[in-house]
């Protein structure tokens, strides 16, 4: 490669690095929350039997905890009784429902058989609300999820 090829592409790399390192870090937070607990999902798929069922449950309930926004989930569940319970109460119950769901998840990906999670990287921003497409991709047929994500104090989370 002559002096000035090698100069030319330097010259390249060194304009375009910024743009890179902007579109990097532009990336959509509610796609990164998505993203993120897909990985520990598929972490968690892949340990199996090997972790067994309280090995995944552990590695599901910081997941869990993490990605969805537990709290408002519950509240509309309950409906308006949930504005009549005691604090103590609505505390259990969210907890209760953390555990659920990270069984739920734990229990139901029990093994890795070549799945993989596909995330579209551009949200469909409506409001405050971002929706993140994504599917679970099998040997034998796709399966399509759309999650609603928001941001909750300094955190993207699924309700």
């Amino acid at each position: 490669m002559s002096f000035w090829s090698r100069a030319l592409l330097a010259l390249a790399l060194l304009v375009s690095t910024p743009f890179i390192a902007a579109k990097a870090q532009s990336a959509d937070p509610a796609v990164a929350t998505v993203q993120t607990f897909y990985d520990a999902l598929l972490d968690s798929m892949k340990g199996g039997k090997t972790l067994g069922p309280d090995g995944r449950y552990a590695k599901m309930k910081p997941a869990v905890e993490q990605a969805f926004e537990i709290g408002t989930m519950v509240k509309y569940a309950v409906g308006p009784a949930w504005d009549t319970m005691s604090a103590a109460d609505q505390d259990a119950l969210t907890k209760a429902f953390t555990r659920m769901t990270a069984a739920q998840y734990a229990g139901n990906f029990d093994n890795f058989n070549g799945e993989k999670f596909v995330v579209d990287p551009a949200a469909a921003v409506r409001g405050t609300d971002r929706y993140v497409s994504s599917k679970l991709v099998t040997k034998d047929q796709s399966v399509g999820f759309i999650y609603r994500v928001r941001q909750f104090g300094a955190n993207w989370r699924t309700r």
